[in-house]
């Protein structure tokens, strides 16, 4: 196979790679305003992707947060803020055992998806 043709296919490959890997902006956004709010995080809330880097209690489905389960964070010290709303394919919310403070955000009501909390 011409060198030219393997080049592209990799190039290709690698493309959809990373694009099946990136979390909805939308998600992300939510997700980066928590990790910039909140203290004493899951470890492993590292790197730019939630989705792609499997960051603790995160569960994605088609570029999509579905699953945002963080108990016995303990440490967790927060309030869950309204924007969690903007959070649109969230299925599933468990913070049992978790430190948050604060009320608990009407927002919570517009998650149509959301079945367990």
């Amino acid at each position: 196979m011409d060198r030219r043709i393997r080049l592209w296919m990799m190039i290709c490959f690698c493309q959809l790679m990373i694009s099946a890997a990136v979390t909805d902006s939308n998600d992300l956004a939510v997700l980066n305003t928590l990790k910039s709010r909140w203290q004493n995080l899951p470890p492993d809330w590292k790197g730019l992707d939630p989705c792609g880097s499997n960051w603790e209690g995160i569960k994605c489905t088609n570029s999509r947060v579905t699953t945002l389960e963080l108990s016995f964070n303990k440490g967790i010290k927060a309030v869950l803020p309204p924007s969690i709303q903007n959070l649109k394919s969230l299925t599933t919310l468990v913070l049992v055992g978790c430190s948050f403070m604060g009320p608990i955000p009407d927002s919570l009501g517009s998650l149509n998806q959301l079945v367990f909390l």
